[in-house]
């Protein structure tokens, strides 16, 4: 017996089939006749339901496999919204990091602006002086220079 049971059993399958199957003969017969109804009636026949509210329907009960599923993918969706809600406040973040910069650099320009501003208005008031000690010196007269 032991000899039979370490035998491996194999099955062949010829492959040389050459009957045909008549398709027709899965076909409906044509003499049936089907009538539909509508849902209205369909409503009014079936019975109520009837259950403690302490019972669970079986449609409701959990598996244990698809319990510790939900579990999980309850877990992995929250970790999602918390990574969503970081992703949003660093993008909020970097927006106001970049509108600090924009204001930063707007105010050097602006004092830059204000800066040469200043450095030419001195260099003309210092070449009005100078054209002033000009004209003095080559004048005769001194009362009108300072």
């Amino acid at each position: 017996m032991d000899k039979n049971k370490e035998k491996k059993k194999t099955l062949t399958i010829a492959s040389n089939f050459k009957k045909k199957i008549d398709t027709n003969s899965f076909q409906k017969n044509q003499n049936k006749q089907t009538f539909s109804i509508s849902n209205d009636k369909k409503k009014a026949y079936r019975p109520k339901n009837n259950r403690n509210n302490n019972i669970t329907p079986k449609s409701n009960a959990v598996d244990p496999r698809n319990k510790k599923f939900n579990r999980k993918l309850k877990y992995e969706e929250e970790k999602l919204k918390e990574s969503e809600t970081r992703l949003r406040q660093l993008e909020v973040a970097r927006q106001q990091e970049i509108e600090k910069q924009l204001l930063k650099e707007q105010a050097e320009q602006k004092e830059k602006i204000r800066h040469e501003q200043n450095r030419l208005k001195e260099i003309e008031r210092q070449k009005r002086l100078d054209e002033e000690q000009n004209r003095c010196s080559t004048s005769s007269s001194e009362k009108y220079c300072i």
